[in-house]
């Protein structure tokens, strides 16, 4: 539900916003936009009163109280999640946030003295607390840069033992005969897999085959005809299986999987992607 503070910041970034307009921005958690407009027309009605908000015609506009209140509430919020995320129990791994919360601090405190002294009198931590936080992130760092040397050491050894990877490109019947090529499939057959019964039956008579359940086998050459079934069909997924290697079509694009020794060879192909 819209609260206060929400129609507020609204109209604070809206200044003389539509009645309507508003009324749309605060709807979305109502069941009812009747049930929007009655809740918003309270929220106004009250604002007004005690005088966040004027209402002039069909329109609204945040008076200087309104926009002092929100801003007391925008401190205030900005604090307290400083407070609890610095006074956290791994508060280092959460440097981004205090790093991004700290420079808001700062800033604001630059231009408003009013936040800079609630700062001073509600912060819930020390400048010995945050040269904590700086010391378990350096060594956080060390370790990741150990951790990631590791790791790529790890993944060049996948490569070297030619685990599975993967290349995407633009379906065409372009592109599927450069890579049919490059793979060096041999057979003249390919198991075509889809995903309903109907898909299969469908690409069969497409392509004057036989389906057997969720598949067919096309001839070699007819791979190529797939993009363009697949377009005018509305065939949801498909999956040429050449072997180790396996062509997945979605819409208009395929995922090849495979061994590593085969995909690499697909990544010059890419040139002629047209993504």
């Amino acid at each position: 539900m819209a609260t206060k503070n929400s129609i507020l910041l609204i109209v604070k970034q809206s200044d003389g916003i539509n009645y309507n307009e508003l009324l749309t921005k605060t709807s979305a958690d109502y069941s009812s936009v009747n049930s929007a407009r009655a809740a918003l027309s309270r929220a106004l009605k009250d604002m007004s009163a005690i005088g966040l908000v004027a209402r002039v015609n069909n329109r609204i506009y945040i008076t200087e109280k309104g926009t002092m209140a929100i801003g007391r509430e925008m401190k205030h919020k900005l604090l307290m999640k400083l407070n609890a995320t610095v006074n956290s129990k791994e508060s280092h791994l959460q440097i981004d946030y205090i790093v991004q919360d700290l420079h808001a601090l700062i800033e604001r405190s630059k231009q408003d003295s009013e936040l800079l002294h609630a700062a001073r009198g509600s912060v819930d931590f020390y400048i010995k607390d945050l040269e904590q936080i700086q010391k378990k992130t350096v060594q956080r760092i060390k370790q990741l840069d150990y951790l990631n040397t590791i790791f790529l050491k790890q993944v060049e050894t996948l490569k070297e033992m030619d685990f599975n990877d993967l290349i995407e490109f633009q379906a065409t019947a372009l592109q599927i005969k450069k890579i049919v090529g490059e793979i060096k499939f041999k057979s003249e057959d390919v198991v075509v897999g889809t995903s309903t019964k109907e898909d299969a039956e469908l690409l069969a008579e497409k392509t004057k085959s036989k389906a057997k359940k969720n598949s067919v086998t096309l001839k070699i050459n007819q791979l190529k005809l797939l993009p363009e079934i697949i377009s005018g069909t509305g065939i949801s997924q498909v999956r040429a299986y050449l072997g180790s290697v396996v062509i997945s079509f979605v819409l208009d694009r395929m995922v090849v999987y495979g061994p590593y020794s085969v995909i690499t060879k697909l990544h010059k192909l890419k040139k002629y992607d047209s993504k």
